[in-house]
């Protein structure tokens, strides 16, 4: 599911993306202080403004909708899903050493790591204060939107934590229990479980609802975090990323777990994600390498599943409806060509 798909699409999905777009020009107001709009709340605010795909708080407003609320009381939680994305990405990418982010250079490049790290920050800051701030929200439901948010907030973490520390100790033997395991936790969680269930919560839904919310959620992440580890492994990224960034931080993705489980070359593979670095020859060969023995088709049929299981949930547990329109039209996306 890429940037401009969302855009390029017509439906329920495009529509609410636009809207988000719009929103987030707002989140951050300027200062009377000309320093702190120099040094983080105009850089912070550009970049919360700049296209993403904005499906965090499009699902918010989904799970809302399905649970039968109205889609302007998502709105303060949908926000602060995706300030929270953006301090996770602004923080990814220092991690990552990467050097670009949505086709221009990634933040810590334009402002310098320790302005980044802040920005960072503020953007946790400024999503909790989001939530909080809504006096259209009762304090029982902020209560129970906080435990949601910041159980997915320390998920996220812990999953990025599994992700870098197997990179950094060289981990090759990480099996693919273990990579579903980190990617749930890293990206599934907050990219799709949390806002779902999040727009379920202020939408007055009981705990059952937001369990199958949640659990529409997972199945949908994982999918959409396996599709986005296939588009990585573009040469040319087509979203202004890195191109094969994956590749050449060694990261443990299913697909590199699966190749290393069943290539005839997997000493090879090995040597060349353990190198951290590579030029094109060496990540086509590492490509090569995983196509050869299934990998990416192993992935692909991943996709596919999890795709197939979100959608049966979805059709025992909710009724047709907009909410229900968004989220199919994502599942759609995430599955790609078929």
């Amino acid at each position: 599911m890429r940037a401009e798909d969302v855009g390029s699409r017509s439906g329920a999905l495009a529509c609410a993306a636009q809207r988000y777009d719009r929103d987030m020009r707002d989140v951050v107001t300027p200062s009377a202080n000309e320093d702190v709009n120099e040094y983080v709340r105009n850089p912070v605010g550009a970049f919360l403004a700049s296209s993403g795909k904005r499906l965090r708080p499009v699902l918010c407003e989904a799970g809302c909708l399905m649970a039968g609320g109205q889609r302007e009381s998502a709105r303060s939680c949908a926000l602060a899903l995706e300030s929270f994305h953006v301090a996770a990405i602004i923080h990814d990418d220092i991690e990552d050493e990467a050097r670009m982010r949505r086709g221009y250079a990634a933040y810590h490049v334009a402002e310098g790591i320790p302005l980044a790290i802040n920005a960072g920050d503020y953007g946790l800051a400024l999503a909790l204060r989001l939530i909080v701030e809504d006096s259209s929200l009762s304090d029982a439901v902020k209560v129970r939107v906080l435990d949601e948010f910041t159980a997915m907030a320390q998920r996220t973490v812990e999953g990025q934590a599994m992700d870098i520390g197997w990179s950094r100790d060289g981990r090759l033997d990480v099996s693919i229990e273990e990579c579903l395991l980190m990617i749930e936790s890293k990206s599934a969680c907050y990219s799709c479980a949390a806002p779902l269930a999040i727009g379920g919560i202020v939408a007055g839904a009981t705990g059952e609802q937001v369990d199958d919310l949640r659990c529409i959620g997972l199945k949908v992440g994982l999918a959409f975090q396996i599709r986005d580890d296939l588009d990585n492994l573009q040469l040319e990224h087509p979203v202004g990323k890195d191109g094969a960034l994956d590749i050449l931080q060694g990261k443990r993705t299913i697909i590199v777990a699966h190749a290393l489980e069943h290539s005839p070359e997997a000493g090879v593979l090995a040597d060349i994600l353990s190198s951290g670095k590579g030029d094109r020859s060496e990540i086509e060969r590492a490509i090569g390498i995983m196509e050869e023995c299934g990998s990416l088709a192993y992935a692909e049929d991943l996709v596919g599943r999890y795709c197939v299981d979100a959608r049966e949930l979805l059709d025992c547990e909710f009724a047709p409806g907009e909410g229900r329109d968004i989220l199919e039209e994502a599942i759609t996306m995430i599955e790609g060509p078929r």
